[in-house]
């Protein structure tokens, strides 16, 4: 012999009063209460892990193994959740970007450069440009329709694997970042 349970709103709402009643005299805690919200969930990276400087300018996350690249005011270090590796020591990274073909590029407080094959290159004037200084400071970086833009302490340069061009887009000002919003730079 069993019961039936009448399915009327009432029934169920005195249920309800009842259950919530019984979870109200009963001391419940999500977090254990002498314990400070800090100590739950902390992550710190610094020197200590490897991290070359601890004033990060610039980071983005690599499209190919989703590494994340740090900038920082001595060299630039990769992260790949664990360990940092560095790459081009007592050089201030500012800028970073990664273009469409996974290539990650670096503006410095004096040039750019892109990696190749693990390789860090260091960008000259490219050929023919002659009012281009190799060592300005590239405060930004900006992919943009196949194309890498740069905002420099002399304007607006493009960046490529030949070198460091002069884009005359724009007067050559100082620029010190750079967005494109609704297909205008």
């Amino acid at each position: 012999m069993g019961f039936r349970v009448r399915n009327n709103r009432g029934s169920w709402l005195a249920l309800g009063a009842l259950l919530a009643s019984v979870a109200a005299l009963s001391p419940a805690h999500a977090l254990e209460p002498g314990k400070a919200f800090h100590d739950y969930a902390t992550d710190t990276w610094s020197v200590e892990q490897g991290l070359p400087q601890i004033t990060v300018l610039s980071i983005v996350q690599g499209n190919q193994h989703g590494y994340l690249w740090f900038g920082t005011q001595d060299g630039l270090a990769r992260f790949d959740g664990v360990t940092f590796k560095q790459y081009l020591p007592a050089h201030w990274i500012q800028s970073l970007a990664v273009t469409q073909d996974n290539t990650l590029w670096f503006g410095m407080n004096k040039g750019a450069g892109y990696f190749d094959q693990s390789t860090p290159k260091l960008l000259d004037r490219a050929r023919g440009e002659k009012d281009v200084d190799p060592q300005t400071e590239i405060r930004a970086l900006l992919p943009v329709d196949g194309r890498l833009l740069a905002a420099s302490a002399s304007g607006l340069l493009r960046l490529d694997r030949d070198g460091i061009h002069r884009d005359h887009s724009l007067p050559a000002v100082p620029l010190y970042s750079l967005l494109q919003w609704r297909g205008v730079l």
